[in-house]
């Protein structure tokens, strides 16, 4: 055995550490899962989403919030619009008319960017949680109430994220989207 054969396991061995030692670590100090709570225990919430120009995909998002588990009376749609002018308005108005779910939309023609919307937005709330969603995104079913339930579960835990999937046909991307969404899981647990 050449004598440096011992350097170089040391040395392969302390950079898969570094690499994955941490998510080893994070996966062995994870606590369980909070119980889930009975429908009449969870509070009333706002969802929150920032629209500019998204006719090609409100339609889409409706239906995609419509799914969530969370109970519908408990539930706030908050639309906030900055100054589209593709037909978003007219898709959300048909939505709000049809009643399909409770849905509000305000406009902020002054906005000039997403921040300027979602101050807008959280200056109109007056629920104790806000879960924030866009157009393009797709949640599951269940992803609002889990949110919820942990916030619920930690009084020192101000925010919590969803497991972000992108829509690509890039391995890369997907792969880059799953290890981060990983370490972040590991590293909530």
């Amino acid at each position: 055995m050449a004598p440096l054969t011992p350097l170089f396991v040391a040395g392969a061995a302390l950079a898969w550490l570094s690499v994955y030692g941490y998510l080893l670590l994070l996966a062995a100090l994870r606590r369980p899962r909070p119980e889930r709570r009975a429908d009449d225990a969870l509070p009333r919430i706002t969802v929150l989403m920032a629209t500019l120009d998204e006719a090609a995909r409100i339609d889409a998002k409706l239906a995609d919030l419509a799914r969530t588990d969370y109970p519908a009376d408990k539930l706030r749609l908050l639309v906030v619009d900055g100054r589209s002018t593709d037909g978003t308005l007219e898709r959300l108005e048909a939505a709000r008319a049809a009643g399909a779910m409770p849905l509000e939309v305000l406009r902020v023609p002054q906005a000039r960017s997403k921040l300027d919307q979602l101050r807008a937005g959280f200056a109109a709330v007056d629920d104790e949680l806000v879960v924030t969603t866009d157009a393009d995104a797709q949640l599951d079913p269940g992803c609002i109430r889990a949110v919820v339930e942990l916030l619920l579960a930690d009084p020192h835990t101000a925010v919590a994220g969803a497991r972000i999937r992108p829509v690509s046909e890039l391995l890369d991307e997907r792969i880059y989207w799953w290890f981060l969404n990983t370490l972040w899981w590991l590293e909530d647990e």
